[in-house]
């Protein structure tokens, strides 16, 4: 049996942080990830281009956590947003910040940014154990006996970054619970986060359509952020975020156009009375939103009573689509 003073289970951006923390103090440390490589879901995040972090204030990122955020500050006082920056710029990442303060590495590659912590485990002397599933985890006495099918490991210190339940094809099965459970650590009710929304909605007339600073809002929730149509429902920024402060069932109202008042959409609809309506929309919203609004209405914008007038804006402003009560929190 191999001893180490600190073994790290899961090999995502906490786990190959944590391995470099420690490691970076000169401790004997292995990683151990059941995929063929590390950051597996890290790799898909961002859109394949991987947002790193975002470069706001630190309010800035307190107002997008759920619940009671205030027990971060402690954390990011040690270590925030601006300490990854540095770190990554340190080990030679080149990265850049688009829209709403996300950053992104350059090269618009996750691989770039996996590739960099995977370099600093190795700079550091750390193990890789990757293709490797952690079958059981004991403590007999002070010592953590970690078992895979083929090999036994002991550690004086066992890290466990096995994710939540949310991406199970990623490995992400929950079974880092499991180990906290067996510890008798205690388990809160699992919730979602960071995760797209089923809906109850004909979504697939607008599968793959993606939407740039639309609102979407749930009581005193609203982001406003990039949105994107799927077979499923909502995804993108804004369904991702949004999904902390729900739990299935509620009815969530999308504005197509944020920046543009009731007023402005009944004036231009007037100026363009002679068009179809499908077509004047065209000049807002994607062609296949638009031909998705204008079902139901009048051919031409002249030809609507006062009354679908104000139907139609609603449907820019405030599409409602209600959550699938049986969406699995994660």
């Amino acid at each position: 049996m191999t001893h180490f003073h600190t073994i790290v289970i899961g090999g995502g951006p906490a786990g190959m942080m944590a391995t470099i923390a420690s490691a970076s103090y000169g401790q004997p440390t292995l990683l151990i990830e059941k995929n063929k490589k590390l950051g597996k879901k890290l790799a898909g995040t961002g859109g394949g281009r991987c947002n790193v972090t975002n470069n706001g204030t630190l309010d800035d990122l307190m107002a997008g956590i759920p619940g009671n955020g205030r027990f971060l500050y402690s954390v990011f006082s040690q270590f925030d947003n601006h300490d990854i920056i540095q770190f990554f710029t340190d080990n030679g990442v080149k990265l850049k910040v688009e829209d709403h303060g996300r950053v992104f590495p350059v090269s618009d590659q996750s691989r770039t940014i996996i590739q960099a912590l995977e370099n600093k485990i190795l700079e550091l002397g750390a193990n890789i154990a990757t293709n490797c599933e952690v079958v059981s985890v004991t403590k007999p006495e002070d010592i953590f006996i970690v078992k895979s099918s083929e090999n036994t490991w002991t550690a004086d210190k066992l890290i466990v970054t096995t994710g939540g339940k949310s991406y199970p094809s990623t490995g992400s099965t929950g079974y880092g619970h499991e180990i906290a459970r067996h510890f008798k650590h205690t388990i809160t009710d699992l919730e979602a986060a960071e995760s797209p929304l089923l809906t109850d909605f004909p979504h697939k007339a607008l599968q793959g359509i993606s939407l740039t600073d639309v609102t979407l809002s749930y009581g005193k929730h609203i982001i406003t952020h990039d949105l994107l149509f799927t077979h499923f429902g909502l995804s993108g920024p804004a369904a991702l975020r949004m999904s902390s402060f729900v739990k299935g069932g509620e009815i969530l109202s999308l504005d197509l156009l944020p920046t543009t008042s009731s007023q402005e959409l009944k004036d231009f609809l007037e100026e363009h009375r002679e068009k179809a309506i499908k077509n004047s929309l065209k000049a807002l919203l994607p062609e296949r939103l638009a031909d998705f609004l204008a079902q139901g209405f009048p051919e031409k914008a002249k030809q609507l009573t006062p009354p679908q007038t104000e139907e139609l804006i609603q449907k820019d402003q405030r599409v409602a689509y209600p959550r699938h009560r049986e969406d699995v929190s994660s």
